[in-house]
């Protein structure tokens, strides 16, 4: 009777690790706003400074979302944030003959990108939503 008492407790250890199964990593979540708007589409990368790995997503309406499987573990990020507006010009397309594609600008600054300023500093357990209010200037 003690080998089974022992073999559930050892299960019961090992079925609470697993809960942990996701190496530390917790669910971000929050907003981008540039000049006081949402950002229409863009990408948000945490990079790590203490060397972990670095995660990132997609900015949807202003939105981002990273689930619990891709996300960050704790730590201190520099964030950079990416978007590109069209100009409403088009250049020939040197792949495809004949064809044309839409020229593009930056809509963030790089002081929150390639110079990003932005950093957090992730607790043990996911953060209420993470809030970036950038401007252009």
């Amino acid at each position: 009777m003690r080998i089974s008492s022992f073999v559930i407790s050892m299960l019961a250890a090992v079925m609470a690790g697993c809960s942990q199964g996701d190496g530390g990593r917790m669910e971000l979540r929050g907003s981008v706003d540039l000049d006081g708007a949402p950002l229409p589409t863009g990408s948000i990368t945490f990079l790590p400074l203490e060397g972990t790995t670095s995660v990132g997503g997609n900015i949807e309406n202003g939105r981002f979302e990273i689930p619990r499987a891709k996300g960050p573990t704790p730590g201190k990020y520099r964030v950079e944030i990416l978007a590109f507006l069209p100009t409403g010009e088009t250049i020939q397309d040197t792949d495809s003959p004949g064809r044309t594609v839409a020229v593009t600008r930056a809509a963030i600054p790089p002081k929150y990108n390639e110079n990003s300023i932005l950093t957090v500093d992730l607790p043990t357990q996911s953060p209420d939503d993470l809030v970036f209010e950038l401007d252009s200037k």
